[in-house]
């Protein structure tokens, strides 16, 4: 495989297993994102706006208040325990994880879920990933159902996180086939043992996280997956009710004509509640478009595929999460009158780098 950039080529093999450094394969893959870029605006003309590449557009969720049991944490996660639960996907698409969180008013209890990760896990607050965030973590043992390294730690973006102190009074876990639960207790306000205060939180306030970890080491070690950058949550008042739970019901694409299709969902979600429409890759979403939920729920979108189709992707329906309401979010459609693939538009294969570990930074991937 060769990457010719502005009449400079060299092969992958050249380019990532050669002699390199970091910094001029960053920039290598820098410019191929830049001639990503200018082609899928070429392809998309006057909707390139609905473009949005993985951590750029923010995420923002709802925090409700109810009572806390200081005492009681068992590490299951019931399942009214929690108002809303969060999937959470990491930079390069994989659902690694659910995120659950309620609040007191001075205390946030925090339920963490592993989707196949059986090792550490891992609740942080930072407004940039990673760097400088505030990282609660533990692994789990089953065997003697104790858990592993409670710790808090500091992040340092790509390099190992700076250890603060032992947290295990206020965290508990368990483990089953699925992957690790944690549940903790964390303060509005933390101070660590060197009596430097890592962050505050306040009511009304919107603040960032991050979620990682492992898929079999117990103790701290590099992470599998981490979540996004672009997470925030807003933490309410009591006075705000807890949410209504909305669902997607169901998710249907059928072809109109050539590459006109009709795609609609039907939810129960009230009327006005906007819907919209993905096709999401690995490193990043198009906007199809966005309609709102009628008196019934349904919702419904003509769109023609023919610039917005990517290899390894999916189409996606997404409710976001608003005061009063949860989020929903679907891909399981059933596809009604398509009698033969997609056209394959865009270059194949894409996806984020784990070395560089951000998304605006693309490698080819040579399988």
């Amino acid at each position: 495989m060769t990457i010719k950039i502005y009449n400079f080529s060299l092969t992958y093999d050249q380019l990532f297993e050669g002699g390199y450094s970091v910094r001029q394969r960053q920039l290598f893959a820098i410019s191929f994102a830049v001639l990503l870029s200018m082609f899928l605006l070429l392809q998309v003309g006057n909707t390139s706006s609905n473009l949005q590449m993985n951590q750029e557009q923010t995420e923002n969720y709802f925090m409700y208040s109810q009572a806390i049991d200081m005492s009681e944490l068992d590490g299951t996660i019931d399942p009214n325990e929690y108002p809303e639960t969060i999937s959470i996907t990491s930079v390069g698409g994989v659902h690694f994880a659910d995120v659950s969180f309620v609040h007191n008013g001075t205390h946030v209890k925090i339920g963490l879920r592993g989707i196949g990760m059986k090792g550490w896990m891992g609740f942080g607050w930072g407004e940039n990933g990673m760097l400088n965030s505030t990282l609660f973590t533990s692994g789990y043992n089953p065997a003697s159902s104790q858990l592993v390294s409670p710790a808090v730690w500091k992040g340092i973006g790509n390099e190992f996180p700076s250890f603060l102190q032992d947290y295990g009074e206020n965290m508990a876990g368990s483990e089953d086939n699925e992957g690790t639960t944690l549940e903790m207790i964390v303060p509005f306000k933390f101070t660590g043992s060197n009596n430097a205060t890592h962050y505050t939180l306040s009511i009304n306030g919107t603040f960032g996280f991050i979620v990682a970890g492992h898929a079999t080491s117990d103790t701290l070690v590099y992470h599998t997956y981490h979540s996004q950058r672009n997470l925030r949550v807003k933490i309410l008042p009591s006075s705000v009710s807890p949410p209504q739970k909305v669902t997607i019901n169901q998710f249907t694409a059928t072809q109109i004509e050539g590459e006109l299709y009709h795609l609609e969902v039907n939810t129960n979600a009230p009327a006005g509640t906007t819907v919209y429409f993905f096709m999401e890759a690995v490193f990043g979403k198009y906007l199809l478009g966005t309609n709102q939920t009628l008196a019934d729920g349904s919702a419904n979108l003509n769109v023609n595929m023919s610039l917005s189709t990517f290899e390894e992707a999916r189409l996606v329906a997404e409710i976001k999460p608003s005061e009063g309401l949860t989020g929903a979010k679907s891909t399981e459609i059933t596809i009604t009158g398509l009698h033969e693939e997609f056209e394959e538009i865009y270059v194949e294969k894409i996806k984020a780098d784990p070395e560089f570990d951000n998304t605006k930074y693309f490698v080819i991937n040579p399988d």
